[in-house]
C-alpha cells in the first residue's frame, strides 16, 4: 500500500505541477514579482529550498488567487521532506474547499499510522477522511479523472486498492480506540476486497478475540490461522508467520484441549481468507461434556468395567498410592458399589494348575490385572483352561502400578464360575511277564 500511496502522491503532484508549469503568466498574478517567485518554486527540485520559497510566497502574497494550488505544492513538498504533521495539517486545509481531493485524503490516511501516538483529533480526522474516500471513490476514480501517468488498465486496480486502504484504516482506528466490533466490520470489508492481506487477517483475528465472546472464538482462530499459513502475495513475512503460528498453537490448544486437528485447520485457512459456513472446532469443555455423557452411557451398559476403569485411573495417578492406602487397602470390594456385587474377569492362569490356590484374571489387561489368593490357605478343586469367566468379591490386600495389578484375598465361597474338573488319573503301566 505504501507504493500505491507514493504513486498517487507523485502522479497527483505531477498533474498539479504540469497544470501550472506549462502555463505562461496569467493576469491573476498580483505582479511580476509573484510570478517570478512561483516560477523559481516550480523549477526547484530541492524540497528544502522550495519550502523556504513557499513560505516567502505565503508571507509576501497571503491573498494570492493561487492559494489552492499553493496548498497542494506545500503538501507535495512536506511529503517529500517526510513531515507527517505538516502534511496532514495542509491536507486538512485543502479539504475545506475540495472535500474529495484525492491527494489530501490519501495523505491523511497515510500519516495516521506514523503519529506516536495519534491524538483523538487525529483519529477523528483520519476516520472522516477514510469515510470520505469510500464515499467519493467512484467520483475520484472516474475514467476522466485518470492522470496520464497511470495506465488505463491500472486505474480500476488502484481504485480498489484505495478502497481497501480506507477500510483497513477505519478498522485500525477503531481497534486503537478499542471499538472492536466496529474494527471487525471494517477489516472484513477490507479482506473482501483484498483476500491476500495477511496483516489484515491477523488484525481481524486479534479484534475478534479481544471481544471475548465465546461464540466468536473459532472465527478468531481461523483468521490467525490464515495469517500464519498464507504465503502468497501480500502475506506476512516468514518470521511473522512463524510468530503467529506459535501463538495460534497456544490458543488453539487452550480452546480445544490439544493440537489435534490444527494442521488441517491451517490448510483450510491457507486456501481461503473467508471461513467456511460450517466452521467448527470443539472446545475442551464440549469435548469434556461429550466424554462425560459417553462415560455415563458406558457406565449404564458396563457398570463393572466402568468402575474398574475409574479405579485404574485413580490408582495409577501420582497420588494413587496414597489413595490406595487410605481408601482401598483391607476394604471389601466391590461391596455393592454402583449395584455391583462381584467383579468378573477372564482366567489367565492358575497356580498350581490343579487345585489352584491363586488365580490371575483379566478385567482390562490381557496379561492380567487382578490376582485372587484363596483365603486361609485353601484351594479350588480341579483345573480350568484359560479364558473362563470367573466372578469374585474379596478384601483388597496390595497394588502395583507397573505392571498394574490388584491383589485380593478371596474366600472360596465367594468365587463363581469355577468349574474345575478333576485331573485325569494317570494309569500305571504294569510290565508283562516274560
Amino acid at each position: 500500500m505504501q507504493a500505491i500511496v507514493r504513486i498517487l502522491l507523485l502522479t497527483a503532484a505531477a498533474g498539479m505541477l504540469s497544470l501550472v508549469f506549462g502555463q505562461p503568466a496569467q493576469p491573476n498574478w498580483k505582479d511580476r514579482a509573484e510570478f517570478d517567485l512561483f516560477d523559481s518554486i516550480s523549477k526547484d527540485a530541492n524540497a528544502q529550498t522550495r519550502l523556504a520559497n513557499l513560505d516567502k510566497w505565503k508571507s509576501t502574497y497571503p491573498n494570492t488567487e493561487f492559494g489552492a494550488l499553493r496548498l497542494q505544492v506545500y503538501l507535495v513538498t512536506y511529503q517529500q521532506l517526510n513531515k507527517p504533521r505538516e502534511a496532514t495539517s495542509t491536507a486538512l486545509e485543502i479539504l475545506k474547499t475540495d472535500a474529495n481531493n484525492r491527494l489530501a485524503l490519501t495523505a491523511i490516511l497515510q500519516y495516521i499510522y506514523q503519529f506516536q501516538p495519534p491524538s483523538a483529533e487525529d483519529f477523528t480526522n483520519a476516520e472522516q477522511a477514510a469515510n470520505q474516500m469510500v464515499n467519493s471513490i467512484d467520483a475520484n476514480f472516474a475514467a476522466d479523472k485518470r492522470p496520464a501517468e497511470i495506465k488505463e488498465g491500472d486505474w480500476p486496480k488502484l481504485k480498489n486498492d484505495m478502497k481497501v486502504f480506507a477500510y483497513r484504516t477505519l478498522g485500525w482506528i477503531s481497534e486503537q480506540k478499542k471499538e472492536y466490533e466496529k474494527a471487525e466490520a471494517a477489516y472484513i470489508k477490507s479482506l473482501e476486497l483484498d483476500p491476500s492481506a495477511g496483516q489484515v487477517s491477523f488484525w481481524l483475528g486479534r479484534v475478534i478475540l479481544a471481544q471475548r465472546k465465546p461464540d466468536k472464538q473459532v472465527v478468531a482462530l481461523y483468521h490467525y490461522a490464515r495469517a500464519a499459513a498464507y504465503d502468497g502475495t501480500g502475506a506476512l513475512t516468514p518470521a511473522d508467520r512463524k510468530s503467529v503460528r506459535d501463538y495460534l498453537a497456544k490458543v488453539y490448544k487452550q480452546y480445544h484441549g490439544s493440537e489435534e486437528g490444527l494442521e488441517d485447520f491451517l490448510t483450510k485457512a491457507k486456501a481461503s481468507a473467508v471461513p467456511p459456513a460450517d466452521l467448527k472446532i470443539e472446545s475442551a469443555r464440549e469435548i469434556a461434556e461429550k466424554k462425560m455423557k459417553e462415560d455415563e452411557e458406558f457406565a449404564k451398559k458396563n457398570p463393572q468395567l466402568a468402575l474398574w476403569m475409574t479405579l485404574k485411573t485413580t490408582l495409577t495417578a501420582p497420588e494413587g498410592d496414597k489413595y490406595f492406602e487410605e481408601k482401598m487397602k483391607e476394604s471389601a470390594m466391590p461391596g455393592g458399589v454402583n449395584g455391583i456385587t462381584q467383579f468378573k474377569g477372564k482366567l489367565v492362569s492358575a497356580t498350581p494348575e490343579n487345585k489352584p490356590k491363586e488365580l490371575v484374571l483379566s478385567i482390562m489387561e490381557p496379561t492380567g490385572d487382578v490376582t485372587l489368593k484363596i483365603a486361609e490357605g485353601g484351594s479350588l478343586t480341579g483345573k480350568m483352561e484359560p479364558g473362563a469367566e470367573i466372578g469374585f468379591e474379596g478384601v483388597v490386600k496390595s497394588m502395583t502400578k507397573d505392571p498394574y495389578m490388584i491383589v485380593f484375598e478371596v474366600e472360596k465361597a465367594k468365587i463363581t464360575g469355577w468349574k474345575g474338573a478333576p485331573a485325569p488319573v494317570t494309569k500305571k503301566t504294569v510290565p508283562k511277564k516274560k
